[in-house]
C-alpha cells in the first residue's frame, strides 16, 4: 500500500521594515510562496506596516506527515463457546496499525486474547462508505478542535 504523503517545511524568513528593523519569522508550509504570502499577512496584522522588504529565506527543517486512512475489518472472534462477526472502522496510517488498534480495542473491551480472533478482510474505505458514527466525524480535514484555557 502506497501512503500519501504531505511534505511540510518549517521556513525561517527575514523582513525589513520602513524603520529598518529586521523581523524574523518562523513558517510551517508546503510551498515557499505560500510561506511567504502567510508570513507577509500574519506581519501586516501584527505590526500594521504595508511595506515589508524580504530580505532572505531558509527552509530550516524538512517534515513528512502521513495522511491517516480509514480501514474497514470484518472479523470473527469466539467468545466462550459462541463465534461472533462484526465489523469494525479504524483511523489508521497503515495496515499494520490499523491491526493494532484492533487488537488493542478488542483486549480491553471484550477481555479475550488474539488467539481468539480471525481477522477475515481488512478494506481501505473512501468518505462515502463510512458507517460508523464515531469515525463519521472526523472524515472532513478542516475539523477544528476547540482550545479551553485555564480558569484563574
Amino acid at each position: 500500500m502506497v501512503k500519501k504523503i504531505k511534505k511540510i517545511n518549517l521556513y525561517s524568513i527575514f523582513y525589513k521594515t520602513t524603520d529598518n528593523k529586521i523581523i524574523k519569522i518562523s513558517i510551517f508550509s508546503e510551498k515557499i510562496y505560500s510561506a511567504i504570502k502567510k508570513s507577509k499577512k500574519i506581519l501586516n496584522k501584527l505590526l500594521k506596516m504595508q511595506q515589508l522588504n524580504l530580505i532572505t529565506l531558509f527552509i530550516i527543517k524538512k517534515y513528512n506527515i502521513t495522511i491517516p486512512y480509514v480501514f474497514g475489518l470484518w472479523v470473527l472472534y469466539k467468545k466462550k463457546y459462541f463465534v461472533s462477526s462484526s465489523y469494525l472502522e479504524f483511523i489508521a496510517e497503515s495496515i499494520h496499525d490499523c491491526v493494532f488498534q484492533l487488537y488493542s480495542w478488542i483486549e480491553s473491551h471484550y477481555h479475550f486474547s488474539r488467539k481468539k480472533l480471525l481477522i477475515l478482510k481488512i478494506k481501505k474505505i473512501s468518505n462515502d462508505e463510512i458507517t460508523k458514527k464515531n469515525i463519521l466525524q472526523y472524515r472532513y480535514v478542516d475539523i477544528k478542535i476547540p482550545t479551553f484555557r485555564k480558569s484563574i
